[in-house]
């Protein structure tokens, strides 16, 4: 089965998939075009930085660096992060309008991991029936080699598991730091990065609403929030199914390392 093939199958698996970006990024409308251009995606286009201001939003209420720094004290609140929450919440809206249960949702700079080494048909029926949402890419929060057969970190986890050495990520500050082997392709989600890829379903997408009215976590960040407070089922694809792209000076499009990763049939 060719590569494009295998994406079909997997694209084909969403009601809906969204595209997130802003007017101005004319180079990462090229990126949508090359990777997604026969999957029949929506294009969201957000709220540019240029175009707000901050003392403004707080009096309105749609931000609140009060809650931010209360919640999630750790986050960087910028413009640039405020803008992309602002977006996704826009994803989440439009999903909630339009009554589509399970959404794929990818921002302006994602690519199709090329050297994906299994059958995504195969992937789509492993997905974990009580995934509320799904990291189809996702960085960090792994302490095992993927490269390693399933039935070896499963081993390996429960082996550290029971001898101590994952407590120090027991205190709350870790809590949910390492992820858990579930199946072949999926292991329950620690505390990862990324939002470039991600699939969710209403009832995720009307709570993601609400914690972030007032707008205030960046967006892959509220996603180790509802892990950690254990309001939602997250998984992450084993290994990811989508990267994302690097851009230079030249606006030259540069794939991450992953993009380069050779993973064994297990």
């Amino acid at each position: 089965m060719s590569s494009q093939d295998n994406f079909k199958q997997f694209a084909q698996h969403f009601d809906h998939i969204y595209v997130l970006t802003i007017a101005a990024a004319k180079e990462r409308h090229e990126n949508i075009r090359e990777e997604f251009g026969d999957w029949n995606v929506e294009i969201i286009y957000g709220v540019d930085k240029k175009d707000i201001d901050i003392e403004e939003l707080e009096r309105q209420g749609v931000i609140s660096a009060e809650k931010n720094a209360a919640i999630d004290p750790a986050s960087n609140y910028t413009k640039g992060l405020i803008c992309a929450s602002w977006g996704h919440r826009m994803i989440y809206e439009h999903m909630i309008r339009n009554n589509y249960q399970n959404v794929l949702v990818l921002e302006d700079d994602a690519l199709q991991v090329r050297s994906f080494p299994f059958d995504l048909a195969e992937v789509i029926k492993a997905i974990p029936k009580d995934a509320d949402l799904i990291y189809w890419g996702w960085l960090g929060g792994v302490h095992q080699n993927m490269k390693q057969p399933f039935w070896l970190r499963k081993l390996l986890h429960v082996i550290k598991k029971v001898s101590g050495r994952l407590k120090q990520f027991d205190n709350p500050t870790y809590e949910g730091m390492v992820a858990e082997p579930y199946n072949r392709y999926f292991d329950k989600a620690g505390k990862h990065g990324g939002a470039h890829a991600y699939s969710l379903n209403q009832k995720t997408a009307r709570m993601f609403i609400d914690l972030q009215t007032p707008i205030i976590f960046h967006p892959d960040r509220i996603f180790s929030y509802v892990l950690k407070k254990r309001m939602a089922n997250v998984y992450i694809a084993v290994p990811p199914v989508i990267t994302e792209a690097t851009y230079s000076g030249n606006i030259k499009k540069l794939p991450t390392m992953l993009d380069y990763h050779q993973y064994p049939v297990q």
